[in-house]
């Protein structure tokens, strides 16, 4: 036996399915980091303060910036359509100039067509957490739009 060799066959041999998982791996770690830079991305709803929010108010009222004016109101209280029907309801009154302040727990915003006021809401302002954001209800007041 000593003449004798082993010999081990061996058939067609079997694909690695290692580049298929570094595959999956990279694809995995593509989507979380897509996902973490979108979220970083996206403007924290509300603002800062009273007097971001209102002039954040005011730009997108004057921009006609819907997606602006959408995140400056809470969700709980705002639909997905408000900031787009708003918005298209100030366009129908032709507004030209938009002036909004801030009154006790209130922000009052007025729109002006050659000098007459056209247009006015008044939104409660509430803070949540270290954000400021208006609620999508009107205010109590009705005396804020005279």
């Amino acid at each position: 036996m000593s003449g004798q060799r082993s010999a081990v066959e061996s058939g067609p041999r079997e694909k690695s399915s290692r580049p298929l998982v570094v595959l999956l791996l990279v694809i995995i770690v593509a989507l979380i980091t897509a996902v973490t830079v979108q979220t970083a991305l996206t403007p924290a709803p509300g603002a800062a303060g009273r007097a971001e929010l209102r002039d954040g108010v005011r730009a997108a009222l004057q921009a006609d910036d819907e997606s602006g004016f959408k995140r400056l109101f809470d969700d709980d209280t705002a639909g997905d359509d408000y900031a787009a029907d708003y918005l298209r309801s100030w366009q129908q009154r032709g507004v030209d100039r938009v002036v909004v302040d801030t009154v006790g727990d209130a922000l009052v915003a007025r729109g002006y067509r050659g000098g007459h006021q056209t247009a006015c809401s008044a939104w409660p302002v509430f803070e949540d957490g270290s954000r400021w954001l208006l609620k999508g209800t009107p205010a109590t007041d009705p005396g804020l739009c005279r």
